[in-house]
């Protein structure tokens, strides 16, 4: 081996031991749990509760009943937390407006609470909404949600509905929260995907 290639090699050598003990020292220096990974998921966009919440709705995820008329939605999905793991026995809080946007503020139609399942599931059968006015707002038809876990903090949002035709005139819209609805026989569907902060 000639002298060149040898020199090549202990100076390799040399970084090599130098990046090394960098590491060494920089991990030294970081605090404990400061080395966690980063959040793999983002947490999902908030929104106020609007002006017609009532607490105290009864627990079903099956909002189709004697009277309600409109085309039926099926929303499901699952709520994770900040890293991707599933949030089990989750409480979800949804509420709406029914077929010609109006809201029951005397009784319970179109609102409800449920919980996840064990792998951090849900399913919601309901109709679809309609967009309304509230003075001169104009809203695009959403649902209402509040969703919570055991150790994670209150989310309270909204979900939008791809091809309303005010999405684009109602200044609260969130793209993120822009469900992609499919049609189909049974009427219309979408998947989301709530995430949680950890407390």
């Amino acid at each position: 081996m000639n002298l060149v290639k040898l020199a090549g090699m202990a100076e390799l050598n040399k970084i090599t031991r130098r990046s090394a003990l960098g590491a060494i020292a920089v991990t030294a220096l970081v605090a404990p749990g400061e080395l966690e990974a980063t959040p793999d998921e983002p947490e999902t966009e908030h929104e106020g509760d609007g002006p017609f919440y009532k607490p105290g709705a009864p627990e079903r995820n099956v909002f189709l009943e004697s009277g309600i008329a409109g085309t039926p939605f099926l929303l499901q999905g699952r709520v994770l937390d900040v890293t991707g793991k599933p949030v089990a026995n989750a409480l979800i809080d949804l509420w709406h407006a029914d077929s010609s946007g109006e809201y029951d503020n005397q009784g319970w139609k179109l609102r409800g609470r449920f919980r996840t399942d064990g792998s951090g599931g849900y399913t919601l059968k309901t109709i679809q909404p309609k967009w309304y006015k509230a003075g001169n707002i104009v809203r695009a038809a959403h649902f209402h949600v509040k969703v919570s876990g055991a150790t994670n903090p209150l989310l309270t949002t909204a979900l939008y509905f791809e091809g309303d035709p005010y999405l684009n005139k109602d200044g609260m819209v969130k793209k993120s929260l822009i469900l992609d609805v499919k049609e189909t026989k049974k009427g219309r569907t979408a998947d989301f995907t709530f995430v949680l902060r950890k407390a």
